[in-house]
Formats: structure tokens, sequence, C-alpha cells
């Protein structure tokens, strides 16, 4: 069983045809192997091309925690959703190169790190502990509510979850 990790994306393109391939693929839960395929390979070489091709174990869908939203005359859409153990990055590029504008923020509580991937740049913020108010930006702890994850005990100095 995996970590989940949160993903917020926001995904722009010039031609609504080419985000209703993204709708489309996402509800089948096949938005990464739309893109990036990955079964024509044998099975046995599907997990690592998976890991390596698209960033995460596991295609993504909005069945895993997700939603859709689409705006601005059909040149965007919104998606929310939870992949496996990390944000589908590979994935990203490869929609900024076929000419979609990406704009996303994941959170991984479980090992415990934040981060957000735009214009080809993924910043991640690891931390442990308490240390998340000095490592993660404000956006982003106010986004995913990070302190509200993590129970401090003052008096024992011990983090519980």
């Amino acid at each position: 069983m995996p970590n989940w990790c949160a993903n917020n994306v926001e995904i722009y393109h010039d031609d609504p045809k080419m985000i209703e391939k993204v709708v489309g693929a996402f509800k089948r839960g096949e938005l990464c192997e739309t893109f990036l395929p990955i079964k024509h390979l044998p099975t046995d070489q599907q997990y690592d091309a998976a890991i390596n091709s698209w960033g995460t174990k596991w295609d993504v869908a909005v069945e895993y925690g997700g939603g859709v939203s689409v705006g601005d005359h059909g040149h965007r859409v919104w998606l929310t959703f939870e992949s496996a153990w990390s944000p589908p990055t590979g994935l990203y590029g490869e929609l900024e190169r076929l000419g979609f504008e990406v704009f996303a923020s994941y959170f991984e509580p479980g090992v415990g790190f934040v981060g957000r991937y735009e214009n080809g740049s993924d910043e991640c913020f690891v931390f442990s502990g308490g240390n998340f108010e000095k490592v993660v930006p404000a956006d982003l702890l106010e986004m995913y509510d990070i302190g509200d994850w993590f129970d401090f005990d003052d008096e024992e100095e011990e983090w519980e979850w």
C-alpha cells in the first residue's frame, strides 16, 4: 500500500480539444498512459517504466480522491487527485512539451514533502517533525493546512500523528 500524495493541477491549452483529451483520459484513469504510454512494454517492465516516465507508480484518475473542473471556455482544466508515493511530474513535462501550460502543487504527509511544479520547474520542500514551518513556504502551508496534519505536544516535545 503506498503513501498517497495529494495533487492540485491547473492545465491550460490553446486548443480546447486537447483539454477534452486530458479530461477524458483522467476520467478513464489513463491520464499518464494517454500521454506517456507504457502498456506496450512487457508487464514486468511496466512498474519501473511508470516510475521513470510518469514520476509515480500508478496512473492517476478521478477515482483516486479526484475532481475535475473545466473553465476558460474549454481552454483550462483543474484536477485534484491522489497519486502513489509522488506527483506525476514526468507527465507534466510531457504535457508542456505538447504545448500545455501546467501549474501543480502536491503534498505527501507520510514521507514529509510538499512542492510545486510550474513552467518545467519542480520545487520540492522536504520536512520532518516540527521543522515544516521553517522549510515550507507560507502559501503551501496554507493550501494544504500542513500544520493541522501534525499534533505537537510542547511538554513531551514529540510529534504525534
